[in-house]
């Protein structure tokens, strides 16, 4: 398995987020866990495809309460690869990005 583009994980950067019908794709993240308690991704791999795409930098994160009372709390990662930036989220354990939908089905 060969890390590709972060082109490959994302979605057409030339129209704005806004304009793409997005949708979450679960993903397994390879994870660095530090003593304090934080977390730093490192790789994404799409199930079923098995494409990696290594993450270069963590360029932010964020926690972003849910509208529902008892769900627990999202991670928002803003992350670099290959110098593109995308989204990376967490939540429960579980990791999505938002993935390009065709909109011809």
């Amino acid at each position: 398995m060969s890390p590709e583009y972060a082109s490959d994980l994302s979605v057409e950067l030339s129209r704005p987020i806004r304009e793409q019908a997005r949708g979450k794709r679960f993903v397994q993240v390879t994870a660095v866990h530090e003593v304090d308690g934080s977390v730093i991704p490192r790789l994404i791999t799409l199930i079923g495809e098995d494409k990696q795409f290594v993450i270069q930098r963590v360029l932010r994160s964020r926690q972003i309460r849910t509208r529902e009372m008892n769900e627990p709390v999202k991670t928002d990662y803003s992350i670099s690869i290959n110098g593109i930036e995308t989204h990376l989220y967490e939540q429960a354990g579980r990791w999505w990005v938002l993935q390009k939908i065709d909109s011809k089905i």
